[in-house]
């Protein structure tokens, strides 16, 4: 494999792996996804991701150490973006993994990047806004300094908003950007997979804000078969009424019983 065909197919990988990472987050955490979901699919997502991840970190060790890190970053500022098991497991089973990588590699690949100062610079303060811009971005808006229509409107704290969209399109944006001027492999690596997830991020947010129909949606059905399954239940509640004749009977008797009328006289005088 040459040289070329290496960084082709490392692109490649990361960018996929990134993509199938926010694609199977998005099957579990998204309703409006469920439909498209099964388990073999997720499986295969997840499987997917672990051999590419394993695969690029072999031979790039410092993508995979900034992809640790930014997700360790992340789960900081964020602990409730990391309750899932899946997304726990991540760094046990991500973390076995540098017991194999070639850490000369590692550390070379760390002297090549801080041999400039622009790419050096570049991906430090590439790699603290991707951890800290949404939480910012997030956290600013909630100030009581802006209006109450722009948090509404924005619905920053719902997994489908205008926000994600607007920030998702602008992080786009900026990794086309700085793909086409940095040129350290290992920064490109890390931006290639962040823009898979982005992309994958943004397509979905469009489906479910401006696409997505609830009728469309699955569940909708079985909810309406439920319905139509208990309505029948109803009338059974009349079969209550079929013994009301039957109590009918005594009350004809009643004027049998008119001559011992006196008894609620004596329930009165015991009163």
């Amino acid at each position: 494999m040459n040289i070329s065909t290496n960084k082709t197919t490392l692109f490649a990988c990361t960018f996929l792996c990134g993509a199938v990472a926010k694609t199977y987050d998005d099957l579990t955490d998204n309703y409006r996804l469920h439909k498209f979901s099964n388990p073999i699919l997720l499986e295969v997502l997840k499987g997917t991701f672990m051999l590419t991840l394993t695969f690029t970190s072999i031979f790039n060790p410092l993508w995979g150490l900034m992809m640790w890190m930014l997700n360790f970053g992340i789960m900081l500022l964020e602990p409730s973006s990391y309750e899932l098991p899946y997304e726990k497991s991540l760094y046990i089973t991500y973390g076995v993994l540098f017991m194999f990588i070639n850490y000369d590699k590692l550390f070379e690949q760390i002297n090549e990047l801080y041999s400039s100062f622009y790419e050096g610079s570049a991906t430090v303060v590439f790699f603290f806004l991707a951890i800290i811009t949404e939480t910012t971005i997030r956290k600013t808006i909630l100030l009581p300094i802006f209006p109450q229509y722009v948090k509404d409107n924005f619905n920053i704290e719902k997994e489908v908003s205008l926000f994600k969209i607007t920030e998702t399109s602008y992080a786009v944006l900026t990794l086309v950007f700085l793909l086409n001027n940095i040129h350290n492999i290992s920064s490109k690596l890390f931006m290639s997979w962040i823009l898979g997830y982005m992309g994958v991020r943004l397509c979905v947010q469009l489906y479910s804000l401006f696409v997505y129909k609830p009728k469309t949606f699955s569940l909708d059905e079985t909810h309406i078969k439920q319905k139509s399954i208990k309505e029948p239940e109803e009338p059974k509640e009349e079969e209550p009424k079929e013994e009301e004749p039957k109590e009918e009977e005594p009350k004809e008797e009643e004027p049998k019983e008119e001559e011992p009328k006196e008894e609620p006289k004596n329930t009165s005088e015991t009163i």
